[in-house]
């Protein structure tokens, strides 16, 4: 049976094209003490819109890792897991395009929690 992985991303707008990611959580839910949790500095400072509705602020983002610098080790704690979300498709959008920039894929399935 395959590792079940809750992932929760949050970004800085709605799609890929228009937003980046700020925040990768993952919690096994086979090992709940195994989980990822971090912060990533966008490119971009956050609007003050965003940083109202993720409670994230461009203070707290100030020393945080790249997306180039997170991805790797997030997408190796995802590796071989079945991906369940509150908003499976939402996550997988922007963490598809991410993954795939610095991975080049990642084997993972998906199932929506809700």
């Amino acid at each position: 049976m395959k590792r079940r992985v809750l992932i929760d991303i949050e970004t800085t707008a709605l799609t890929p094209q228009r937003g980046e990611i700020i925040r990768l959580y993952a919690r096994d839910l086979d090992d709940p003490c195994s989980t990822f949790n971090q912060l990533v500095k966008p490119k971009h400072p956050l609007s003050n819109l965003v940083q109202q509705i993720t409670e994230i602020t461009n203070e707290m983002l100030g020393d945080a890792p790249s997306i180039e610098a997170v991805m790797p080790h997030f997408s190796n704690f995802l590796d071989g897991a079945e991906l369940m979300s509150d908003s499976v498709d939402f996550d997988l959008r922007f963490l598809k395009q991410a993954v795939m920039s610095y991975r080049n894929g990642a084997t993972t399935d998906r199932a929506c929690s809700m």
